[in-house]
């Protein structure tokens, strides 16, 4: 019997590759930006699109944006606001600004893991309750309805519904409550220690993967992904490892469900625990992880 009865999943970077996130090859947010200067008829030389990501790579570090980002996931306007300081902040004009926007906040064109839809299926076959957690400032359930993805979810937690998100423990004790589970029944799984790892507070075990970072621009409409992953003697092993949409694979996680709460995990694994010690809670550490965003 599986010793969780729940999985709580993060959307961006555990599910589908950011839009603006880390990159193996090219520049930071190097599609997103090319599909606005397209969709606008500008350039979108290589040239150009260097110079926008590092323009909103500065931008990003200034105090004012950084502060300006704190609470952006509460609400749409709040986000808006919160984005808008830092368009401002890059230079870049209000044309352009709408473009990246409509573009980043379109839920549907986003490119999901091919190790997603395998994983959920399991999950719901071996009767887990599923549910999505993200801080975002839109509606994320058409992507999901659009992969075909519903019917493997049981609920959605979206910080811009319920006024709060992560690193909140409150965003996940929601979670719980609309799925009936307790904190010790449920394992989040997300790859930003500093949101996702805050699970931990509310007395969830917390899984961190790394953060996907690559995929073709077909990942986005086709079910038809080859598999990042294939089995061998050994377990689950890279196909071809420059390709592959992260270094683990979340069948990792199914596995995972199965073990005992002691038992070593997979490299690059790490599993998260809030336990009482000498000077109250703290965080323990089962596994290393490499490879992954801090």
């Amino acid at each position: 019997m599986p010793f969780f009865k729940a999985v709580l999943f993060d959307w961006v970077g555990t599910l589908i590759v950011p839009k603006w996130g880390p990159t193996r090859t090219g520049h930071r947010g190097a599609s997103w930006i090319r599909h606005s200067l397209r969709q606008l008829g500008r350039d979108s030389s290589e040239a150009e699109i260097q110079r926008i990501s590092a323009a909103l790579s500065a931008a990003g570090e200034l105090p004012h944006v950084v502060q300006g980002w704190a609470g952006a996931d509460l609400s749409a306007a709040a986000h808006r606001d919160s984005y808008d300081r830092w368009i401002d902040a890059a230079g870049a004009d209000s044309a352009l600004g709408d473009q990246m926007y409509t573009a980043l906040s379109d839920a549907v064109d986003n490119a999901f893991a091919s190790d997603v839809e395998p994983t959920l299926a399991a999950l719901k076959a071996a009767r887990l309750k599923v549910a999505i957690i993200s801080d975002i400032h839109v509606d994320i359930r058409p992507a999901f309805v659009e992969r075909g993805l519903d019917a493997y979810i049981d609920d959605f937690v979206l910080s811009f519904e319920h006024g709060v998100a992560k690193p909140d423990p409150a965003i996940f004790r929601v979670a719980l409550s609309r799925l009936g589970v307790q904190p010790e029944e449920a394992l989040m799984v997300g790859d930003r220690p500093s949101h996702d790892g805050a699970a931990v507070e509310a007395g969830i075990p917390t899984l961190l993967v790394p953060p996907l970072t690559k995929a073709t621009r077909n990942d986005c409409t086709s079910h038809s992904r080859p598999a990042a992953f294939a089995p061998t003697d050994s377990g689950l092993q890279p196909r071809h490892a420059l390709d592959a949409p992260r270094h683990v694979a979340l069948s990792q996680v199914r596995k995972h469900l199965r073990s005992s709460p002691h038992r070593p995990l997979p490299e690059a694994l790490t599993l998260l625990r809030l336990e009482a010690g000498p000077y109250g809670s703290e965080v323990s550490v089962q596994a290393s992880r490499t490879g992954c965003r801090a």
